[in-house]
């Protein structure tokens, strides 16, 4: 790529950090055939929403405990020296830092539309950048001329000047090599390598139609989230599909039929805080038909009725619809849909007999669901293996313990023995090595199959539903996870300060190790993990809620970019 080229993109990549305002406000510039969208809400939403971020509480509580000294250590360290060079670099390229730091408090709008032949290289994708200055212009002026000089622009010829839509739009063009659009509507800042979507954004800011918020996929993914998000990238499927449709295969629409989809309309992630932790909500919007495998599962839901045989002390709980005569309907659907060969193979895998049982994949696969759900405990030191316990809905349960049982005698070799608990028979299987003893073992309990990995385990999960409570109600989803991420972590804590504290204390941090948190405070604010996957009749909905989704770390990282540009980071100066 040529240097004037670089120079350009460069520019671009250093103005990708800028800040915008009011996420409504930039939307009006989106057009609404861009393929996609971003926005990042800024460094000052970052730091609010770490505020309520219970992770990022405890970091800030340990830092706080470890005081000055602490301080001293890290600016005399690597993070200090790290701190100076990016001094020195933002001074090198003439880039104020107070006015640098005030620019990213607010929000960025990002956009890739169509191809533009006035780039480097003519067929690229058009790229928009909309950096809202409203309340800091002199800030970002500042920032903008500062990279302009260090770029050379501000060295190089004349832009090219014409209005349009009543703003004026600098043209920077080098012949064939590349070409950078400028615009400021207002305190709106457009930078894009496109005259053309330049002038398509400006046109629907000013008609207040044509833009990115009327694709419908757009405005239920933002319904959906809710709130103000820190991020939200939004690709538009429906203009894609459009586009390459008279590629696709005879067959789609009828697979199409048989689904029940008749468009998709975009794929959304939007991720910020919520409840203390990260929030995050995946979404694909589709338009459905009446009849068709996904509308069906839209009307399917985890029940929780398996709940009551879940260990006490379970760290994660996984629930999931799975209605084996469903996806078998399901499979014969999909089939139909296709060529001859593949519809053959599919009614001969179908028809095959499952070894050691006499029955068929339909038949065994018919007796299964419509409900799966899988609890497991953290290895503690009485026991190698963690407590994990599956209870399995099914139908015709006395049909389906004779086919487990011959299924299972002739894959292991060995047989099935029985004992009685509290009037229920209990099938296991005595397997495993010297070292660890395992009896695999289930019982048919109000049409369901529960197992654990040992006898022991069984009855007390036997004896504990008998005084369970009343199941969690239903929640409209395909599949639901709960980790328990304090439970998880105290077992192991002990274990991670005996062996953080001593090499902490050898590398000069002594006054960090003496300040990390104890056991009940880790549990305290790791809290829990959520994960909910749905379907409605506007899509596939993933949400998730634990601390490691995108917004948890964008709230922390904006929050350490900030610090880092502070005028005195650690108290002092650092250079």
């Amino acid at each position: 790529m040529n240097p004037l080229a670089s120079r350009s993109l460069v520019f671009a990549a250093l103005s990708a950090v800028l800040a915008a305002q009011d996420p409504a406000g930039l939307e009006r510039f989106l057009p609404r055939s861009s393929y996609a969208t971003l926005r990042f809400a800024g460094l000052g939403a970052c730091k609010e929403a770490a505020a309520r971020f219970g992770l990022h509480q405890l970091v800030t509580q340990t830092l706080a405990r470890g005081g000055q000294p602490l301080l001293d250590q890290l600016a005399g360290g690597e993070v200090g020296a790290g701190l100076a060079r990016m001094h020195d670099g933002l001074g090198v390229l003439a880039l104020d830092r107070a006015a640098l730091r005030e620019v990213l408090q607010g929000e960025v709008a990002f956009a890739v539309g169509r191809p533009t032949i006035a780039a480097p290289e003519q067929g690229m994708p058009s790229l928009l950048l909309v950096v809202d200055g409203t309340g800091r212009r002199g800030a970002l002026d500042q920032v903008v001329l500062a990279i302009e000089t260090w770029t050379g622009l501000a060295q190089g010829g004349e832009p090219a000047v014409e209005e349009q839509e009543g703003v004026k739009v600098q043209v920077h063009s080098f012949g064939r090599r590349a070409t950078l659009v400028k615009a400021m509507a207002g305190d709106v800042l457009l930078v894009s390598n496109s005259p053309g979507m330049v002038r398509e954004a400006l046109s629907a800011a000013r008609s207040g139609r044509g833009t990115i918020a009327e694709e419908p996929g757009y405005r239920r993914a933002r319904a959906r989230a809710g709130g103000t998000p820190l991020l939200h990238a939004y690709a538009n499927l429906g203009v894609m599909s459009r586009i390459f449709e008279p590629f696709l295969p005879y067959e789609a629409s009828d697979l199409g039929r048989a689904l029940g989809l008749q468009g998709v309309r975009g794929l959304s992630v939007v991720a910020g805080i919520g409840d203390g932790t990260g929030a995050e909500v995946w979404s694909l919007e589709c338009d459905f038909a009446q009849q068709g495998i996904l509308p069906e599962m839209a009307a399917s839901q985890v029940s929780g009725a398996a709940a009551r045989w879940m260990p006490e002390d379970a760290v994660a709980v996984a629930s999931v619809r799975c209605d084996g005569a469903a996806i078998v309907q399901g499979i014969e659907r999909i089939a139909a849909a296709l060529p001859v060969p593949f519809r053959e193979e599919s009614k001969r895998g179908l028809a095959a007999p499952v070894d050691g049982t006499g029955a068929t994949v339909r038949e065994l696969a018919g007796l299964l669901g419509p409900e799966i759900t899988v609890g497991a405990t953290v290895p503690l030191q009485r026991t190698p293996l963690p407590q994990v316990v599956l209870a399995f809905a099914v139908r015709d349960p006395q049909r389906v313990v004779t086919l487990l049982n011959q299924l299972i005698e002739a894959r292991s070799r060995r047989p099935i023995r029985h004992t009685t608990f509290q009037g229920v028979e209990i099938h296991y299987l005595e397997a495993g090595s010297d070292q660890v003893r395992v009896a695999p073992a289930y019982a048919v309990v109000d049409g369901h199959i529960v197992a654990t990995l040992q006898v022991p385990n069984l009855k007390a999960v036997l004896a504990r539903s008998q005084k369970s409570g009343e199941a969690p109600k239903a929640v409209p989803a395909l599949a639901s996870l709960r980790v328990d991420l304090g439970a998880a972590a105290a077992p192991f804590w002990p274990l991670v300060t005996q062996q953080a504290l001593p090499q902490l204390a050898a590398q000069g941090y002594g006054a960090l190790a003496d300040a990390l948190p104890g056991v009940d405070e880790v549990r305290a604010k790791a809290g829990v993990a959520e994960w909910t996957l749905a379907v409605d009749q506007g899509g596939m909905v993933l949400r998730r809620k634990d601390p490691l989704t995108m917004g948890a770390w964008l709230a922390s990282l904006g929050t350490a970019v900030d610090w880092a540009l502070s005028p005195a980071p650690f108290g002092k100066k650092v250079y």
